[in-house]
């Protein structure tokens, strides 16, 4: 996705844009033209006439930054032809990562400082 953001986020929104994909959607190498830091990305085997793909089952998780290297999605590859796979990415925004960094670094202990917009 090729587009230019306002950094208008609050600390508690978590991603800019949301994907999904399946039946065998593939695409090119590309390095991503945003302003968003990180994306987290997923792939789950399912069937092709719908359900989770559980023998064998297996997840693909990853978090990459993704404008900063080059990623693709690659064809799904089934012997059978009876399978497919659900991917989503979350693009993680700026803010997010900046407030996640001060999470792992304790910033948030204080109770009095509020993190999003609800009391803990």
């Amino acid at each position: 996705m090729n587009y230019n953001q306002k950094e208008n986020y609050c600390p508690d929104d978590f991603s800019s844009a949301i994907t999904y994909t399946i039946n065998d959607f593939c695409n090119k190498a590309h390095v991503d033209n945003d302003t968003d830091y990180w994306t987290l990305i997923g792939f789950i085997p399912i069937r092709k006439n719908g359900g989770l793909a559980f023998e064998d089952f297996d997840t693909y998780q990853r978090l990459l930054k993704t404008n900063k290297l080059k990623y693709q999605t690659i064809p799904s590859k089934s012997t059978s032809g009876l399978f497919t796979r659900f991917g989503f990415s979350c693009q993680i925004s700026k803010y997010m990562s900046i407030t996640m960094e001060k999470y792992h670094i304790d910033h948030y202990k204080d109770k009095n400082h509020s993190f999003g917009n609800y009391d803990d």
